[in-house]
């Protein structure tokens, strides 16, 4: 299973440090894999932060994905802030040399129709990872099915802890990367979070993006699953 830390926290939320090049360089060094937002300046230039702000050097993506060439086997989530510049991002990440290790998600929440934005950028490459969502929030497994271009899916647990064992073994069967949010993120208690792990371990998904990635380290541990 790959761990993901969400924002790279490390042992919980931390507004200071989330999405900061040393936290970042941290999980890599602990060989996890990073949720990160990426924006774009109204100058061209792509940054990382989870809000809307001004460019700065602290935030530029170009150290960032420095950072992670030098750890090849490391994998991104990238979450897409902003739409209307698929193709200089889907060019910026081969100009960094990131496309292999990386795939982009979270797309439906600004789009006006399902799907047209993975359309869009598998238009413009064949190579590129991309995700789609399923959620208990008018988001179903149906919906997520119909963009065929996506080869992961990316399951968010909002309000209730919806997805089942049948869900995963349905995703599985039709060939697809399966990653989970982990319940701690959406408000649910750290004693549901874990219980939620073992189960996601049990069936077998293929990641977990956490706020805890050294926790959950730990547990799959435990469990004896490969961490990857």
């Amino acid at each position: 299973m790959m761990i993901l830390a969400h924002r790279a926290n490390i042992f919980g939320p931390n507004r200071q440090a989330e999405n900061s090049l040393m936290a970042v360089r941290q999980c890599l060094d602990f060989g996890w894999g990073v949720e990160i937002d990426m924006r774009r300046s109204l100058e061209g230039s792509f940054y990382i932060s989870h809000d809307d702000q001004r460019w700065s050097i602290k935030t530029d993506a170009d150290a960032y994905f420095s950072a992670l060439r030098s750890f090849p086997k490391s994998t991104w989530a990238i979450n897409v802030k902003e739409l209307g510049y698929e193709k200089e991002l889907l060019d910026y990440l081969i100009v960094q040399g990131v496309l292999g290790q990386v795939f982009l998600f979270d797309m439906e929440l600004l789009e006006h129709a399902h799907g047209v934005t993975a359309r869009k950028l598998r238009s413009f490459s064949p190579k590129v990872e991309l995700a789609a969502r399923a959620s208990d929030r008018n988001e179903s497994i149906e919906n997520l099915l119909l963009v065929s271009e996506a080869r992961i899916t990316w399951l968010d647990e909002f309000d209730s802890l919806w997805i089942t064992e049948d869900n995963i073994s349905k995703l599985k069967s039709l060939g697809k990367r399966i990653f989970a949010i982990s319940p701690e993120i959406h408000g649910f208690s750290l004693i549901e979070m874990e219980r939620r792990w073992r189960q996601f371990i049990q069936w077998g998904i293929d990641g977990i993006c956490t706020d805890y990635p050294m926790k959950l380290s730990d547990i799959l541990v435990e469990e004896g699953a490969s961490e990857l």
